[in-house]
């Protein structure tokens, strides 16, 4: 019987030096896996936003994948990367959220801010762009917030994407065009504001 572990989601790579971490996790070596979560924590977290809009949910979605990849190292085959067989168990963990919870549409028009103001107050301006680009994806609805994530965020392949999301690949690539258009209009509005704000306070300075 297939599991939520499994990792038929295309071509490994025997290469990857992360299924060498996956050996050790699965003997029981704690600190390879301190190195896998240092791998991918940051990205699994900021998918999980996307999709949950709650950083509270989205840091216990994270958490819940890491305990099945620490429980289910040794189930590993090798058929998929370790990246994409990690961001299917939390695609997965999320799905099971959203179900226990029944959380419904309503969830999806709240937005949190990813950083409390008085953190991105201390950012540099680089920080804060890249902030509010993950602002505006999360704001993006769920089904092209997760692709415009997984592909220009997290470098995924559009075949690898479809096998995560379980899609096919059209979907992915219409849903990446139209989020795309979405995403750039929100982008282009923030750097007007963002243009506005500093001649204004050019301006008062003068």
């Amino acid at each position: 019987m297939r599991t939520d572990q499994s990792d038929s989601l295309g071509t490994g790579d025997p290469d990857d030096p992360q299924q060498d971490l996956l050996r050790k996790i699965a003997a029981g070596n704690t600190t390879a896996f301190d190195q896998l979560v240092h791998l991918h924590a940051d990205r699994l977290y900021a998918l999980a936003y996307v999709m949950l809009k709650n950083r509270t949910d989205a840091e216990d979605a994270v958490q819940e994948t890491f305990l099945a990849v620490f429980e289910s190292a040794a189930k590993f085959a090798g058929k998929a990367t370790v990246k994409t067989w990690i961001t299917r168990i939390l695609i997965k963990r999320i799905a099971r959220l959203r179900r226990n919870r029944k959380w419904g549409r309503l969830l999806f028009m709240s937005h949190e801010p990813v950083m409390d103001s008085t953190a991105a107050s201390n950012t540099s301006e680089h920080a804060d762009i890249q902030m509010d680009t993950l602002q505006a994806i999360a704001s993006l609805s769920q089904e092209f917030g997760s692709v415009i994530m997984l592909r220009e965020l997290q470098g995924f392949s559009y075949a690898q994407i479809a096998a995560i999301l379980d899609l096919p690949i059209g979907t992915v690539e219409s849903r990446l065009h139209r989020g795309r258009a979405q995403l750039k209009e929100k982008l282009a509005d923030y750097f007007h504001e963002t243009s506005a704000n500093k001649d204004s306070e050019l301006g008062s300075k003068q």
